[in-house]
């Protein structure tokens, strides 16, 4: 994961991706839509494949193991990299980095 100063901006579009797009990505950006309507936070997740991010996504989230293939398919956007697709204490830091620019930005 890049650090928390890298969040300095609001993220509108988050983009969830696994190595095909429609398993862990899914199940991921549920997991995440849940969380973020929970706290009331308007921020567009999608699930997608590693390789076909959409145009316009603000943050990467994905497994760690996909660091290296990030760093060289988006050089310039954010990534927050997850343990395992379950890592709640993963998604509990990226709620919090988000709620915290969501509400500086309120």
């Amino acid at each position: 994961m890049k650090n928390s100063s890298d969040f300095q901006l609001k993220i509108n579009t988050i983009a969830f991706v696994c190595p095909a797009g429609m398993g862990t990505s899914v199940v991921g950006a549920a997991m995440l839509r849940k969380r973020l309507n929970l706290s009331r936070l308007k921020v567009n997740v999608y699930f997608s494949a590693v390789e076909e991010i959409p145009a316009g996504t603000e943050l990467i989230v994905t497994h760690k193991r996909f660091k290296t293939t990030l760093q060289k398919l988006y050089p310039d956007k954010r990534h927050f990299l997850l343990d395992s697709y379950t890592d709640t204490k993963g998604y509990d830091q990226l709620m919090y980095l988000l709620r915290g620019n969501y509400l500086n930005d309120h």
